[in-house]
């Protein structure tokens, strides 16, 4: 996957659907609540059962594919997961993932708990 701008990914295991809506790069119109820029990705989880991060693993290099790992967290049934890039690797009331996504557009990795990278 490769983005400047947002976008929809569809990921597909046999027991959930997962997109991806938005992956943010270089916008400063969103902040977290430290008051910084950062970059986001949403994740939205269209099915009717709660779909469990914990183990999965999102990175922006694939000769690292397994950068950083989701802590236990859930997406709710029909719901959205937002995850910062902010280069902060942080967990708790938000989520922040310890890279951020290049302005100028890169790719974006998410594996499955078992090292799995979907796509």
């Amino acid at each position: 996957m490769r983005c400047i701008g947002s976008y929809l990914v569809y990921f597909s295991r046999s027991s959930f659907v997962l997109f991806i809506v938005l992956f943010l790069g270089a916008l400063k119109q969103n902040f977290a609540q430290d008051g910084d820029y950062s970059d986001w990705i949403e994740f939205y989880n269209r099915t009717d059962s709660v779909l469990n991060m914990g183990g999965y693993q999102l990175s922006d290099d694939s000769d690292e594919p397994f950068k950083w790992t989701f802590p236990p967290v859930n997406v709710p049934e029909n719901g959205f997961l937002l995850v910062y890039a902010s280069d902060k690797n942080r967990f708790g009331q938000e989520l922040h993932a310890n890279f951020k996504i290049n302005s100028s557009g890169e790719e974006l990795i998410l594996s499955d708990s078992d090292g799995n990278q979907l796509d």
